[in-house]
């Protein structure tokens, strides 16, 4: 007879409390032994608390768990329940990379990776979270914090008659078009145009870059007259492509003196060359 989790065997046949005895021994001894959980997943929590949802709408998870394994998922905002989100993955190492677009719906295309910027276009205001986590635990939690990943340049364009529409393109050219796996910068040809209103300004959106191998072309239907070697007055002037969350970059170009002056926030500095258009 069982009651409250305790066997009684008093009163019982001699054989009927053999075996009772005998299954006592056998739980107690299964309870003893240690459960291997080394196959049971990782309860990773990501807590999303600190995104603003002002500013974005959508997140896009991607988790690499290695071996081949990959979760890949969105998230909205605006329909999460309170507290952190609940995700189970494989014990082990992994990569975490959360992205978002503010004010717009993240747009992603290869596989693998965790944003390609089409040939031609121009980065998104991208945000991302990176991480390597160590999942080798039962739970583990992961807070959001999106970082500035992209820079805006700003041109500005001297020396041109405003009345008139601005007879040139621009063309940034770079060696990056978007984000590997792990977050990284990836190889890749980022060749965006820029039409400048016709008092010259426009903007342009860059990735996070790997080197100072940035240029910036002047163009007439396309076909470059001068080309500025940006990313290394970039590199000149001190910029950071590694920092948390990237400046964005002032660029005044006087046409009619041939030079450049380039603003970094509060950091400013010229540069003077020639060149023949």
């Amino acid at each position: 007879m069982c009651f409250n989790g305790f066997i009684y065997t008093q009163g019982a046949r001699p054989g009927v409390r053999f075996g009772m005895a005998l299954l006592l021994t056998i739980l107690l001894t299964a309870c003893s032994v240690k459960e291997n959980r080394n196959h049971c997943p990782c309860h990773l929590l990501l807590d999303v608390s600190e995104v603003s949802t002002e500013l974005f709408d959508s997140l896009d998870v991607a988790l690499d768990e290695g071996n081949g394994r990959a979760q890949r998922f969105p998230l909205c905002l605006s329909l999460l329940p309170p507290g952190p989100v609940a995700v189970d993955v494989a014990k082990g190492r992994l990569s975490l990379n959360v992205c978002a677009v503010e004010n717009g719906a993240v747009w992603l295309s290869s596989i693998g990776d965790v944003m390609e910027i089409p040939q031609g276009e121009q980065c998104p205001p991208l945000f991302l979270h990176t991480a390597l986590l160590d999942a080798r635990v039962e739970e583990l939690t992961e807070t959001v914090i999106l970082h500035k990943s992209f820079c805006s340049l700003h041109i500005q364009m001297d020396g041109t008659d405003p009345s008139q529409p601005y007879p040139f393109s621009l063309q940034v050219r770079g060696d990056v078009d978007g984000f590997d796996a792990n977050g990284r910068p990836k190889d890749g040809l980022f060749n965006p145009y820029a039409y400048p209103t016709a008092d010259g300004q426009c903007t342009v959106r860059v990735p996070r870059q790997k080197d100072d191998t940035l240029e910036l072309l002047m163009c007439e239907d396309e076909v470059p007259l001068a080309t500025f070697a940006l990313g290394e007055y970039l590199k000149a002037g001190g910029y950071d492509w590694t920092a948390p969350d990237l400046a964005d970059v002032s660029v005044r170009i006087d046409c009619a003196r041939l030079t450049i002056r380039l603003k970094i926030e509060k950091w400013s500095e010229t540069f003077h060359f020639n060149v023949e258009i």
